[in-house]
């Protein structure tokens, strides 16, 4: 007799099925052994069936139970001499552990291009998202009136400059002549007295008198001569001083004009608020973070049920619950930003903004009113030059008596008739020189006329300055390599001082800014390696560096920010893109590794099952290890197997013996 169940069931199930004979309902009379004999024999058949249906119920439900145990891709099937599994091979590489992070690539440096006159615009050269060069043209103002300007500056400068000369080559001449007329006056005058004195000086009596106003003389010169160095080193520290206080003044007022546009500038970024460009792009941030969060979510529910069936390990759940929750929170941020732009700026901020724009427009009155008390005191260099003038008369007049008195000592003996006509003589020497000397008055007024031309040739040189600055500004070039991120100025479009035209962001500054989550950024720090895949501009990875950890988490999300430098000669990175990241955490070279599944435990022993020999079939051998660095699937062996054995991955009820057959595949 076949004692397959299956065939055991197949030659029962007729019995079971067949019917019961009629009965009717009227009482038997018949009293005849074999009834009831007959009646008994059915039911025991019908309780051997139902027992052996439970039996091997009850076997079925075992081998299922064991089957649903194995929890592996291909479950073992067990005959009578071996069981199947699946093999892997111990290698040897690199094993590294990373850290999936995602955030957007972004540029160091913006520079955002503003009018610096009023006017119209010409012509611009450049549109968004073209790349430029530093120094590149971009954009011109109508510059006719302002070219007119500069050449009338010109012509009132060369104007100005041929005054100065004239001025200039008449003063040494007038000078000069004054000059030599009072020295002239001057010795006419010390002869006229000397000889006047040597009338007088007859008797002894005299020649000591003049001897002394000779000793006097003497210092008289001695003493003028000290004043005189003492005027010269008066003019030359005034002149250091007030130079200093203008040059000092001046940097004053450019530094407060400076801070005036900044202010202005400002206030008009306040008044502006958000561009209807940026709340188009927060909205569109807010639908693709809406739309990857979506995916994130039903990427979670598929590994929830994966798990629940044991078809996925849980780690791939923790990662796809860790997505959803990142997308989650920079939609929230989005979101939030969105609604800040949408508000713009308050009445506050703009008031603060004017307050700040009237107290720089103040620091500038008081500093131009400053350098104008500095250039003031200018004239007190001409002071300091009018003592040195007046010191040298002293000394010349000095000298002269010393020559006079000098003089008169040889010149003693002389008649009364010659002391009359001596005396005549030095009135009339004392009066040429008085008149030469009224001469001398006009040196100062010619002075300031050359002083005043000067001036003239300065604040014309000023205004020519100013209107060659204005015409400079009718060409707007890039400061820096970058790419237009923003353009607001269009030809014919007028314009004034402060206005924006355009955003440039630097293409050699582009770095990946990355969010990570308040329990994983302690295991980041500069130096570590990161791979970047941003697949809107490249399908091909970018390498890069951990530069910076900012310490500080979003008050919004909690995340925190890592900045990763990136290596791109090619400056083809455009900032703002969408960027995925694996933070190399950890690496270890030369490593012996394994599928995680095959290494196995016992209490705190950990051991593999490697197969021990090369026929059909095989036993599975246990080899006690030490295990390092798990990622990726991998678990690392420290010892305890060799390269190039095979390890059994999966079957957790095979034991140490048994034998196996490696499955294809």
């Amino acid at each position: 007799m076949n004692n397959n169940p299956q065939n055991i069931i197949q030659l029962q199930a007729p019995m079971v099925a067949e019917p019961e004979p009629k009965i009717n309902n009227q009482p038997r009379l018949d009293n005849s052994p074999s009834q009831p004999g007959k009646k008994r024999g059915g039911g025991i058949k019908t309780l051997a069936v139902v027992g052996t249906l439970v039996l091997f119920g009850f076997l079925g439900w075992r081998m299922l139970s064991q089957k649903q145990q194995a929890a592996a891709p291909k479950t073992t099937t067990t005959t009578s001499s071996y069981q199947l599994v699946q093999a892997a091979t111990v290698k040897t590489g690199t094993l590294q552990q990373t850290m999936a992070v995602t955030g957007s690539l972004k540029a160091n440096l913006s520079v955002d291009l503003s009018a610096k006159l009023t006017g119209r615009i010409a012509q611009v050269f450049v549109d968004e998202g073209a790349q430029v060069r530093k120094g590149q043209l971009l954009v011109t103002f109508e510059d006719d009136e302002l070219r007119s300007q500069v050449s009338s500056a010109e012509a009132a400068v060369q104007a100005a400059q041929v005054q100065l000369r004239q001025k200039q080559v008449q003063l040494p001449a007038t000078s000069a002549d004054i000059e030599t007329s009072i020295q002239d006056a001057q010795a006419n005058l010390a002869s006229a007295q000397a000889k006047y004195r040597q009338t007088q000086l007859k008797q002894p009596a005299q020649e000591q008198t003049t001897r002394a106003e000779v000793e006097t003389a003497r210092q008289s010169v001695q003493s003028a001569q000290i004043k005189l160095a003492q005027a010269r080193e008066t003019v030359v520290q005034t002149r250091k001083e007030v130079e200093a206080s203008i040059a000092q003044n001046d940097a004053a007022v450019k530094g407060a004009q400076a801070s005036a546009q900044s202010a202005q500038a400002a206030l008009d970024e306040v008044k502006r608020g958000s561009r209807a460009q940026e709340i188009a792009q927060a909205q569109q941030d807010v639908s693709v973070l809406e739309a990857q969060l979506a995916n994130a979510q039903t990427a979670m529910d598929r590994s929830e049920e994966l798990v629940r069936v044991g078809a996925s390990a849980q780690s791939e759940l923790d990662t796809a619950r860790t997505t959803r929750d990142v997308y989650k929170a920079q939609l929230e941020a989005a979101k939030q930003a969105l609604s800040l732009k949408q508000e713009g700026s308050t009445n506050e901020q703009v008031r603060q903004a004017q307050e700040t724009v009237r107290q720089a427009q103040e620091s500038v009155r008081q500093a131009q009113s400053t350098l104008d008390q500095a250039k003031a005191k200018r004239s007190t260099i001409t002071n300091a030059q009018r003592d040195v003038v007046n010191a040298q008369t002293t000394l010349a007049t000095a000298q002269s008596n010393l020559r006079t008195s000098q003089a008169n000592l040889s010149n003693i003996p002389v008649t009364r008739q010659d002391t009359q006509i001596a005396l005549e003589t030095v009135h009339q020497a004392e009066a040429a020189l008085a008149k030469a000397k009224a001469n001398r008055a006009n040196v100062p007024v010619a002075r300031e006329d050359i002083e005043a031309a000067r001036s003239s040739v300065r604040q014309a040189q000023e205004t020519l300055r100013q209107a060659q600055i204005a015409l400079a500004n009718t060409r707007v070039v890039s400061p820096i390599d970058g790419v237009i991120n923003t353009r607001t100025a269009a030809p014919g479009q007028a314009a004034t001082a402060g206005n924006a035209l355009m955003n440039i962001v630097a293409t050699n500054s582009v770095y990946f800014e990355a969010q990570v989550d308040e329990n994983s950024v302690r295991d980041i720090h500069p130096g570590q390696s990161v791979q970047i895949m941003a697949t809107s501009i490249s399908d091909k990875p970018l390498y890069g560096t951990v530069a910076d950890v900012i310490a500080v988490a979003d008050s919004a999300s909690r995340q925190f920010r890592v900045r990763v430098s990136l290596d791109d000669k090619s400056r083809r990175l455009t900032p703002g893109a969408f960027a995925r990241g694996q933070i190399i955490m950890q690496s270890v070279r030369n490593a012996m590794s394994v599928p995680e599944d095959a290494v196995r435990q016992d209490g705190s022993e950990k051991f593999i099952l490697a197969i021990a020999g090369s026929g059909d079939t095989s036993s599975a051998e246990k080899h006690v290890v030490h295990t390092g660095l798990t990622a990726s699937g991998q678990t690392q062996l420290l010892d305890g197997v060799n390269t190039g054995e095979r390890v059994v991955v999966g079957n957790p009820l095979l034991k140490a013996g048994d034998q196996v057959k490696i499955t294809s595949g």
